[in-house]
């Protein structure tokens, strides 16, 4: 191990020297071979050794070296000097791949041509010299940014001057913040023009054989991300700080850039690059169109992209801007536990053994967990889209995988991951108090609209022009609305079905349904306090019993609509399918639960169920007794009657 690292230092020493003519390149890749340090050609010696080769006192690519002919066939009218030929045949090598064209460099010319670049990048900044820089890294940088370095990184050492330029980005002027993306776009393609990023990840790249390839543009920061949990300490805190500065805009995400450029052109081509606006876009694509609509390699990459920046709140572009503000007024203890913790105290492990550890996305919670008290409307439209993404995702979500790691093991195990939060809601009686927790926050934001719900707002995008055009969005109003149409003949079925799903988990605690959380507060405070120390679940059941006698007409209206989905179907009434599932199963085996089918067929059985199922069913019949329209299927029966008979009443 010794013996390699001298190599390593001192091959750089040699190569600095200037000793890097082709025999000099033999011997260093044989030295390389033989020590197993790196595959190795003679081409990429300087690469892999990380110096650059053939740099002329012009700072410019050497003419007489591997790229002559290509300089000749290519920039022959281009002054040689200040990084304009290397300029040009990186421009060169841009157009044909936008043509879709073989590259027009020899393997040995593109060698040399990135080697200048990371030179330049090594080189750094200077901020506080007119020349700024030795060549150009992209042409007119000099110009553009030179006031700007004066203004925000004086002082600053080369090697920082351009992480200060990133770091005070929004504020430079319009045609220096687009030479520093130009630049960003260029470490997006070879991550070794990051300077700090590829020393701190150079010892991790060595040991894997994958990430020694840079091709396609980006492979290597995409090999470096695959395996992120493996990697050192240094390697691992660059690649966050990276992973922040890359956050803006997709184009800097080249493994995703690349896979998803036929959705780009057309999914999303309306939406402007930037502000993290074209991720946000791919990821409603990806969730809400038909598979058809959506290659799979896309699909899958922009999940896990967007799993990615949700674990942390400074990895969420959007998050990190826009809720800025109230981050410091409601989340302050949680962002300052954070920002001091290592990456791998933040992250920890991702294994089965590791559902515990880690202390990610503690600063996303909190704002879910203030959400009523977010002072800004941009932070709380983002707070919305954190929302949807974790009710499609659990695995966005790192807060409820550490709580319910086991409890999915244990009740959802073979559920596919959009189903997962629907499993957890209807084991509420039995998954652990912190999972419990985890489930009830981000179920309760979802009841609040819709919108929130992805995958039943896109299949009951429909439903809602037909039966819900008038009603205002938000409150849990378009959900009820569907609720009570859903039982219609010409409700369609695919609405229905995830409707039924929602309910039959939703009512499995008070505090999931909107409309009962916001108007029963006072009531189970009151009367349902032994109940809620059994078990939130059991508090639905001590508020239907009160719904005769209680006076609280919001709560008994809102208890209503949850008396008429347990009437429609039973397994909407968990409180009676509790007590009656063996009945069910015993005489209502070919039944199809809905239209009160099942309540009719335990009815007929009355005299035979067991004692707790009867009693359950009474309970039911009070209720519909005491109020008719309790009864979806009654009131449809009889509507023509109803409305002529008794004008006043709401069917």
């Amino acid at each position: 191990w010794l013996e390699r690292v001298w190599l390593q230092q001192h091959i750089g020493a040699i190569l600095r020297q200037g000793l890097v003519s082709m025999r000099m390149r033999r011997a260093v890749c044989a030295v390389f071979l033989l020590h197993g340090l790196a595959t190795c050609t003679v081409a990429q010696v300087v690469v892999q050794a990380g110096e650059p080769a053939n740099i002329t006192k012009n700072n410019d690519i050497n003419v007489t070296g591997a790229c002559k002919t290509s300089i000749t066939s290519l920039c022959a009218a281009v002054p040689h000097g200040d990084g304009q030929v290397a300029n040009c045949l990186r421009t060169a090598v841009k157009a044909a791949r936008t043509r879709k064209e073989a590259t027009p460099l020899t393997p040995n010319c593109r060698a040399e041509m990135r080697a200048f670049f990371v030179q330049l990048a090594r080189a750094g900044v200077h901020a506080d010299s007119t020349k700024v820089v030795a060549a150009e890294p992209v042409l007119g940088f000099r110009a553009a940014c030179s006031e700007d370095l004066k203004k925000f990184c004086r002082g600053r050492p080369p090697t920082a001057a351009m992480q200060c330029l990133k770091m005070y980005k929004p504020q430079l002027q319009d045609i220096c913040r687009e030479k520093v993306f130009d630049i960003q776009k260029e470490e997006a393609e070879d991550m070794r023009l990051d300077a700090k990023l590829a020393e701190a990840c150079s010892v991790d790249i060595n040991k894997t054989k994958a990430c020694q390839l840079h091709d396609p543009p980006g492979a290597q920061l995409a090999c470096l991300k695959a395996r992120r949990k493996s990697l050192s300490e240094s390697c691992s805190k660059e690649l966050f700080r990276r992973e922040q500065e890359d956050a803006e805009d997709i184009r800097l995400n080249m493994d995703v850039f690349r896979t998803c450029q036929g959705e780009i052109n057309t999914q999303c081509k309306d939406i402007e690059f930037g502000e993290a606006r074209m991720l946000k876009c791919l990821w409603e694509a990806s969730t809400g169109r038909d598979v058809n609509d959506f290659s799979e390699s896309c699909r899958q990459k922009v999940r896990n992209l967007t799993k990615q920046t949700l674990q942390d709140y400074r990895l969420d572009f959007r998050i990190r801007t826009r809720c800025a503000s109230d981050i410091t007024s409601l989340c302050a203890a949680q962002q300052e536990k954070v920002d001091r913790l290592s990456i791998k105290e933040l992250f920890a492990s991702d294994d089965t053994q590791g559902y515990s550890e880690g202390a990610s996305g503690q600063v996303i919670r909190c704002l879910k967990a203030n959400y009523t008290k977010l002072k800004t409307l941009p932070c709380r439209h983002e707070v919305d889209q954190v929302i949807r993404v974790h009710a499609a995702s659990v695995g966005a979500n790192p807060a409820l995988m550490r709580e319910c790691g086991f409890d999915m093991e244990q009740f959802c195990s073979g559920i596919i991951e959009e189903n997962i939060p629907l499993c957890l809601r209807g084991q509420m009686s039995f998954i652990r108090i912190g999972c419990k927790e985890e489930v009830l926050l981000q179920g309760t934001l979802e009841a609040m609209d819709v919108t929130l719900k992805p995958k039943l707002f896109h299949s009951c995008k429909k439903a809602m022009g037909e039966f819900c055009q008038d009603t205002t969005p938000g409150a849990g109003k378009m959900l009820q609305c569907l609720h009570e149409h859903m039982s219609k003949e010409n409700f369609d079925g695919k609405c229905k079905a995830r409707l039924a799903a929602d309910l039959q988990a939703s009512n499995h605690d008070w505090r999931l349904k909107y409309g009962i959380s916001e108007m029963c507060k006072l009531e189970v405070e009151s009367h349902c306090k032994q109940e809620m120390a059994q078990g939130a679940g059991t508090v639905l059941a001590c508020l239907k019993r009160r719904y005769t006698t209680t006076g609280n007409t919001g709560c008994k209206k809102e208890m209503l609509r949850y008396v008429q989905q347990g009437v429609e179907n039973i397994k909407f009434a968990p409180d009676v399918f509790a007590h009656c599932v063996q009945d069910v199963q015993k005489f209502c085996a070919d039944v199809e639960p809905g239209q009160s089918r099942v309540h009719d067929c335990l009815l007929k059985h009355r005299s035979e169920i067991s004692q707790e199922c009867a009693a359950a069913e009474f309970a039911n019949q009070q209720i519909i007794t005491h109020e008719i329209s309790a009864s979806t299927i009654v009131m449809q029966k009889c509507a023509l009657p109803v409305k002529k008979l008794c004008p006043d009443m709401r069917l």
